[in-house]
Order: C-alpha cells, then structure tokens, then sequence
C-alpha cells in the first residue's frame, strides 16, 4: 500500500472518530458485536482501498481477483474500488457509533445491516446476478455460496445489533445519567 493510500486511510478514520465523538457528559456506546461488525466492515474497506492501489492479494495475479471477488476477467478501475472503499468506512463508522442516536445515524445502520443481509441471500442461493448487471463466473458463484454469502450474513446480523444503542453517563449502573424505574430520583 502506497504512503498516500495508508494517509488518506487515516484522515477518513480521524473524520470517523469526530464524528463519533460524545457531546458533553452524555455518551452512547455500542456493544462488542456492533464493535466487531465494525471492524470487520473497516477491514474489507481497507482490502478495497488496496485493490484500489494495484494490490492483487489474496490472488497470484490481478485476472485472478476480478474473477474471485468480480465474477468477471477484469478487476473495477480505482474509483470504484476507492468508491466501495469509502463506502465501507462509512459503513464501520456508523456501526461504531458515529452519528449516535441522529435519524440519518440509525438510518445509515439499518441500511448497513439490510445491504449486507440482501447481499448474503443473493450470494448463498446463487443469485448474485440479480444484483449485478452481468453473469458472474462460475467460480464467483461458488465463493458467494461460501465464504461470502456467510460471512455477509455474520456482519449484516452483527451490523444490526448497533440499532440498539445504550446511553451512558455519570453516576448511575445504567449510565444513563437519568433516574428510571430502577433509580431513586
């Protein structure tokens, strides 16, 4: 990965983490498995930003990628990867919590989760073609059944846990800074 690709890696993570920022005493945290879903939306991010790059891992060759990752002979031009790529980071942004309770914020999560759980049932019934606008190749077809397709559903059911968010502040087990039910007032 170029210098150039690894700092504009980091400034989309710095606007990330300011958007994520808790104003005042009240914060909201998301759980281990929004976190989780996070994590591994930024790592397929960072795959498209390599790929985007010129990078041809996890293949020999780049024919190779565009057929694994494409169903095609050739790989996107750079844009669109560095469009996924962005995309991507998004995606791990909001589920990370950017945007807190904001409509749009949990909007954008439920999006998240509903592409990734449309993008599993298509891949493991062997339908992706319904989502593209070409016949994806045999090989293709074969990795969305697995690892794609489960790996797409695991995310997009993990994605979805970040729609519930738990407010947190000072001074109370719940944190939610409030006297409730279970609070004194």
């Amino acid at each position: 990965m170029r210098r150039e690709d690894v700092h504009r890696a980091a400034a989309w993570l710095t606007i990330a983490h300011q958007l994520s920022t808790p104003e005042a005493e009240l914060t909201v945290t998301v759980g281990p498995l929004a976190i989780t879903a996070a994590v591994a939306l930024a790592a397929t991010a960072g795959l498209h930003a390599a790929w985007a790059a010129g990078s041809s891992w996890p293949a020999a060759d780049r024919r190779g990628l565009a057929d694994a990752v494409t169903g095609t002979p050739v790989m996107p031009d750079p844009p669109a990867c560095w469009a996924v790529a962005v995309a991507l980071t998004a995606a791990a942004a909001v589920t990370a919590g950017a945007g807190r309770q904001r409509r749009l914020a949990v909007f954008a999560r439920a999006g998240v989760s509903t592409a990734l759980l449309i993008r599993e049932a298509t891949g493991l019934t062997g339908r992706t073609h319904l989502l593209v606008a070409w016949t994806p190749s045999p090989r293709f077809v074969r990795l969305d059944r697995y690892p794609y397709g489960p790996l797409c559903a695991v995310v997009g059911a993990l994605t979805a846990t970040s729609l519930h968010r738990r407010p947190v502040g000072p001074g109370l087990p719940d944190g939610s800074g409030r006297a409730g039910p279970h609070h004194a007032a």
